[in-house]
């Protein structure tokens, strides 16, 4: 089959015939349209990231470098144990290491909470107690209102 496609057709028929079996089958695709969207998604990643690789020299390599130092610099509690929000599956991995590091010190915690209660002066922890009790009574008289 090979030898009389090659040995009947000339460069431009065949040029023609796939063509047309390239446009048959991408119409074909195109009628779903998550397929469509994926497609076409993959082309563009594929041609940005063409081009960034071309763009990419010692002075966007520098400019990389500022902007890396900058972010890390500008890092505060909350981006570096960032639990997930609505755009993220799952938290950061310094996140995870609080929370595991937390776990684990549950004991030393406990431990630390029950000496600062024994050793709080006469009445204090009443006092706090106390003071917690009346606000909690006076927002449930308000309405839960503050």
């Amino acid at each position: 089959m090979d030898n009389l496609f090659e040995k009947y057709l000339t460069k431009e028929e065949k040029k023609v015939i796939v063509e047309e079996e390239f446009r048959s089958s991408f119409k074909q695709h195109m009628k779903d349209e998550k397929a469509f969207e994926r497609i076409i998604t993959n082309a563009c990643y594929g041609t940005v990231w063409k081009m960034v690789d071309e763009a990419f020299d010692q002075n966007l390599e520098k400019i990389m470098k500022k902007k890396v130092e900058e972010i890390i610099g500008d890092m505060t509690y909350f981006t570096v144990f960032k639990s997930p929000d609505a755009w993220e599956r799952e938290s950061n991995g310094a996140y995870k290491l609080l929370q595991q590091c937390l776990q684990e010190s549950k004991p030393l915690l406990k431990d630390k909470v029950v000496a600062a209660i024994q050793s709080a002066p006469k009445g204090y922890i009443r006092a706090v107690g106390q003071e917690a009790f009346n606000n909690i009574v006076r927002d449930a008289i308000k309405g839960g209102k503050q």
